[in-house]
């Protein structure tokens, strides 16, 4: 009996450190294709991340070069482009419903504003994509809830810093580029007890859209009166001209 018992320990051993391994060979190649093949079903675009580095034993890493394209009817093809994720997870959390991420620091991202269109700009397109898709998610109750099956998400701190908003519009052959404020979100899904990965994209989403939102209309309405000066210069040349 002695016998078996230590028969069965050593296999439950061997099962565990077979776990173990797979999960750090191959750990980071299962965030990169979840997060490449989960996004896309609630921003409706194209999602791509260049890599991933997370080790599973302190919970510390980052992912880099993550892009999220722009919805259909836009011209240019990324409305973001992450830049440098830096991620620290509670890994006495991961084996449980609800991942405990102690901060998210999004650094440098890129964003590209673009008016038009149905929902008014592309940024407030994904919110609206990321809207739809949440309501339509099967098993999706309420607001934050996560679907059935899908483990919930609380994050203690997310910030996003040293960005940039390119704004795109038929007034300028460039696209006007400005600085994108500091934002900083704390107890993310903390009330509810956890939340759902769309939900947290959603918020995130949201926040960066109100701000871009902001800068690119002081970089339009500084664009216009610049244009209205150099329209009122010229006027002003002609009708020198014809006095002369």
């Amino acid at each position: 009996m002695k016998k078996i018992l230590m028969g069965l320990v050593g296999l439950v051993l061997v099962a565990v450190i077979g776990v173990v391994a797979f999960l750090y060979f191959n750990l980071n190649g299962l965030i990169k294709q979840g997060i490449e093949e989960f996004t896309p079903r609630y921003t409706q675009t194209d999602v791509s991340l260049g890599s991933a580095s997370v080790s599973i034993f302190s919970g510390e890493g980052g992912l880099s070069d993550l892009v999220i394209g722009n919805p259909q009817g836009y011209k240019s093809a990324e409305a973001f482009s992450l830049g440098d994720i830096n991620v620290a997870v509670d890994t006495a959390s991961i084996t449980t419903d609800t991942i405990i991420i102690k901060s998210l620091d999004i650094v440098a991202p890129a964003v590209t504003y673009e008016p038009g269109g149905k929902a008014g700009s592309n940024l407030q397109q994904l919110v609206k994509n990321l809207q739809q898709s949440s309501k339509s998610s099967p098993g999706k109750q309420e607001a934050g809830e996560s679907t059935g099956g899908e483990k919930k998400v609380i994050i203690d701190r997310l910030t996003i810093r040293d960005g940039k908003v390119a704004v795109v519009t038929p007034l300028s052959k460039e696209p006007l580029t400005a600085d994108l404020p500091k934002i900083e979100l704390t107890d993310v899904g903390r009330k509810q007890g956890g939340t759902s990965s769309a939900e947290v994209l959603k918020q995130v989403i949201e926040k960066v859209t109100a701000s871009a939102s902001k800068v690119a209309q002081v970089s339009l309405d500084d664009l216009k009166g610049k244009a209205g000066e150099m329209a009122k210069e010229k006027a002003g040349e002609a009708v020198g001209g014809l006095q002369e």
